[in-house]
């Protein structure tokens, strides 16, 4: 019962800062019903100068400004309480052993997490409940927990083409997963490659294969949004206080994954003119959150970008994201596998083998998600306009994808 109170207290406040734009506005308004600008020291000195609609204008948004900064100050020290309170309500209920640090908490052992709906530091919501997973999401939406209670590394057979990519996580996992290879790194000097960055081209599953290494090996797989992030910084402190919330939970459920989508969201390159932006102390946020977790060998951070020449030099210097893993375009055998896949045993027939040689030279540099987009097209048109020429309508299609990659290309 105080759970859901505390939580329909937050819920409330977050609902009342949407609304406080417009309750600033109205208030200001009132107030200058009640005092005027002649009211003002040197009134005629300004009125002189400026005019007297640009006086009204300037004097509103002064007393708007005035009202906004105070109203959000309040706001947020309020909103910081209730979370720190509703945590430790969270901790409570889960049973939770409480040890120095973290907010007066750094670690809490979850004592049956497959049984129990709260165990977190942070509190999170039940979304869903398999047989095979667990889905949980944070209160804000910033970040969704995966996890995954069954393990079975024969899906990792389906990453087709990423057989380099898949080797060298697995070695970063054999390190992270046993705790004497770990002390065996740490002994002779050698930081554990607990840190690895995604790269490659857009449409090739970054994402995809993070959380099919997580189903893998049954490993709990916190999916972050690095854009809700920074929505939620809004309030003082709340993107900082997400970030500590995702550290310290994945913490309490070691061994963990946590997997940074589109990292280049919050760790571009920075530049004179976005010092204090929300994305610049972010960074700061997770590259300081980083540092701490140094010592923490059983929790494997993954970010993942299309582009890694944009990212911020200081998160990819030794320590920090220093394995780099290529996930590129499908090569000729994976295009195959994926056509097969996509299109070849959804139709009656199938896709004989001359076809599918076709297929893969005939798409060259096309990623996952071209291929899919050709082969659901094909399905569509089937379909729809009972066209039974499968190798006809794939030709179009992939003429119309071939096009539209030029023009993206030349623009």
């Amino acid at each position: 019962m105080v759970l859901r109170i505390f939580i329909f207290v937050q819920t409330l406040l977050k609902f009342i800062y949407n609304l406080s734009f417009a309750y600033t506005f109205w208030n200001t308004y009132r107030i200058f019903q009640i005092y005027s600008p002649s009211d003002l020291p040197y009134y005629s000195l300004y009125s002189s100068l400026l005019g007297y609609g640009a006086v009204k204008i300037v004097f509103f948004m002064i007393v708007f400004a005035l009202i906004w900064g105070l109203q959000q100050f309040v706001l947020s020290i309020i909103y910081n309480i209730l979370n720190d309170a509703l945590t430790t309500v969270i901790i409570n209920l889960s049973g939770g052993q409480k040890i120095k640090g973290f907010n007066g908490i750094s670690e809490v052992k979850p004592t049956n997490f497959n049984n129990k709906e709260w165990n977190f530091v942070a509190p999170m919501r039940l979304v869903s409940r398999t047989d095979e997973v667990v889905k949980y999401v944070s209160m804000g939406n910033e970040y969704e927990l995966y996890h995954y209670l069954k393990g079975d590394k024969n899906i990792l057979k389906s990453l087709y083409g990423l057989e380099e990519a898949v080797e060298s996580i697995e070695k970063s996992l054999k390190i992270v997963l046993d705790p004497e290879t770990s002390k065996k790194f740490r002994a002779m000097g050698l930081s554990v490659p607990k840190n690895i960055i995604l790269y490659g081209p857009p449409g090739n599953g970054k994402t995809n294969f993070a959380r099919t290494v997580a189903q893998a090996y049954g490993l709990p797989f916190f999916v972050v949004n690095a854009s809700a992030i920074i929505s939620s910084g809004q309030l003082v402190g709340a993107a900082e206080k997400t970030l500590l919330e995702l550290f310290a939970n994945a913490k309490a459920l070691r061994p963990a994954i946590i997997f940074f989508d589109e990292i280049d969201a919050i760790a571009k390159k920075r530049r004179a003119e976005t010092l204090n932006s929300a994305s610049d102390i972010l960074i700061n946020i997770l590259l300081t959150q980083m540092d701490g977790f140094e010592k923490v060998d059983d929790v494997l951070l993954i970010a993942a970008t299309n582009r890694i020449d944009i990212l911020d030099e200081a998160i990819l210097r030794p320590g920090r994201f220093d394995q780099k893993i290529l996930i590129p375009n499908p090569d000729k055998e994976a295009r195959k596998k994926y056509f097969d896949l996509f299109l070849g045993q959804k139709i009656e027939k199938g896709i004989d083998a001359e076809l599918l040689e076709y297929l893969a030279n005939s798409t060259e540099g096309f990623s996952v998600a071209e291929i899919k987009t050709i082969a659901d097209s094909t399905l569509t048109d089937m379909i729809l306009n009972h066209k039974s020429d499968v190798q006809e309508i794939l030709k179009t299609h992939i003429n119309k994808v071939a096009q539209s990659k030029n023009k993206a290309a030349n623009s």
